[in-house]
């Protein structure tokens, strides 16, 4: 599965998807790959910050860290969705599923 979300000052609702997700059939396993959303800058923000260690220490234990892409998006206006296209599109195998998590950002 490839989960992709944007992540902004709360990480309850994305680990709340994640985990609902994770108790299904199908769910979050080793191996599959996830891609964090963040707008360019968002270092200098603690609580993106703190959102995003609470997501990972969370998930690097199911899927492992090197599955973990924390994408640094350009706030500009289409260059945001070509980034977001291209890392899903590098990231996509075949029969990957694809969940995206719209709710953190």
């Amino acid at each position: 599965m490839l989960v992709v979300f944007p992540v902004g000052f709360d990480e309850k609702f994305i680990i709340r998807a994640l985990i609902r997700k994770r108790e299904e059939i199908d769910g979050l396993k080793n191996g599959d790959k996830l891609v964090a959303i963040l707008p360019e800058g968002y270092k200098k923000e603690p609580r993106t910050i703190n959102a995003l260690n609470a997501i990972e220490s969370i998930v690097i234990p199911i899927v492992g860290a090197e599955n973990i892409v924390r994408l640094e998006v350009p706030l500009k206006d289409e260059e945001i969705v070509l980034t977001i296209k291209r890392e899903i599109e590098r990231n996509l195998t075949r029969d990957r599923v694809i969940l995206a998590v719209l709710s953190g950002g």
